[in-house]
C-alpha cells in the first residue's frame, strides 16, 4: 500500500474559527485539528456526491414522466417471460 503524501494548507478564517476546530478536536477526542479538517472535507465530498446523484436522479425521473417514449419503455411488460 503506498503512502500518502501529505501537503501543508493554510488559509484565512476568523479566530473564531479556529477555536471552535479546538473545541470539535477534544470533544471528538480527534489528535490534531488537521485530522478534524481531512475528516470534515471527506464527509463534505461525499454529501456533495450523493447531492449531486440524487439531482440526477430526481432530472431523470422528471424526464420519464415527460419523454413518452422513455415513459413506454418503463411500462412495457408485453413478451415478457418468468423463467
Amino acid at each position: 500500500m503506498t503512502k500518502a503524501i501529505n501537503t501543508k494548507i493554510t488559509f484565512s478564517a476568523p479566530l473564531e474559527f479556529k477555536e471552535n476546530l479546538k473545541t470539535l478536536k477534544e470533544e471528538y477526542n480527534l489528535k490534531s485539528i488537521s485530522a478534524l479538517l481531512q475528516e470534515a472535507l471527506k464527509t463534505y465530498a461525499k454529501q456533495k456526491e450523493i447531492e449531486k446523484w440524487e439531482k440526477a436522479a430526481q432530472i431523470m425521473a422528471e424526464e420519464y414522466e415527460t419523454n413518452k417514449e422513455l415513459k413506454e419503455w418503463s411500462e412495457f411488460t408485453e413478451n415478457v417471460y418468468e423463467y
